[in-house]
């Protein structure tokens, strides 16, 4: 809705051009529905710091995903760089004493596959970002997910309608709501300049957020062998860079 208002602001003309809807449906699958319904399946069962930590494989998937269709360049620092963030994983899958409930792996294994869509989304963005300003592209990305989770909540019966005056929860939407926008916009933007594998490093900003916020809020605590995932993947975020800017980048 908030970027439904920008854009008419702004009186930008929402593309729909074939070209333009497909990338809004592809797009809005694997960066908003898929990731979005498993993710807060997994949300549940799993701590959120945990869930957060997971998050860290996306740049690991989109190098490995981008480098096999070439649009992307291996070198050393980026090897070592990824390979530290699988390690922060492996660090909190391994251990019998890294998860508090052993139960929750399996839903460790639905964020791992959130991580997946959004690596596969990443490079979608970059290889088939159609013209058009960033976020009236996006906002049409939103349209469609918004219309296709909303037919999924109808579905199995999940539709909530919120209430008037508006409460704490309502409220809470609507800041998580300005609050996504702006951060899709942005990375969005980071894709298109930096390049998908350096974007997906903002997975490390969720992971560490997700960790302070779930002690922060639900009282959280983790092993030895959590910080230690965690410092493997500030090390990581350091040794990837991003690609050089392509010629269009700087028009």
């Amino acid at each position: 809705m908030s970027l439904l208002v920008y854009t008419a602001m702004r009186r930008r003309v929402l593309p729909i051009t074939k070209r333009h809807i497909q990338f809004y449906v592809v797009a809005g699958l694997l960066g908003s529905v898929i990731p979005g319904v498993l993710y807060f399946i997994a949300a549940r069962r799993a701590p959120a710091g945990i869930l957060a930590i997971a998050m860290a494989t996306v740049p690991m998937l989109t190098l490995i995903v981008s480098r096999a269709l070439g649009s992307e360049v291996l070198t050393f620092a980026r090897v070592v760089g990824i390979s530290l963030g699988a390690a922060g994983i492996l660090f909190i899958l391994v251990p019998d004493t890294s998860l508090p409930d052993a139960a929750a792996a399996p839903f460790i294994g639905l964020a791992v596959i959130c991580a997946f869509c959004y690596a596969v989304e990443n490079i979608y963005i970059d290889l088939r970002m159609p013209p058009g300003e960033a976020l009236t592209i996006l906002c049409g990305m939103f349209a469609v997910a918004t219309i296709i989770t909303g037919l999924i909540a109808i579905i199995f019966d999940e539709f909530w309608w919120p209430e008037w005056p508006l409460g704490s929860v309502e409220w809470s939407i609507i800041g998580l709501a300005l609050i996504n926008a702006f951060a899709y916009g942005t990375f969005v933007h980071l894709v298109n300049t930096a390049g998908p594998v350096f974007a997906s490093q903002t997975a490390y900003v969720v992971t560490l957020s997700g960790v302070a916020w779930g002690m922060f809020l639900f009282g959280e605590s983790h092993s030895h062998w959590v910080v230690a995932a965690a410092a493997c993947m500030l090390v990581g975020l350091v040794l990837v860079r991003p690609r050089e800017p392509k010629r269009s980048d700087s028009l």
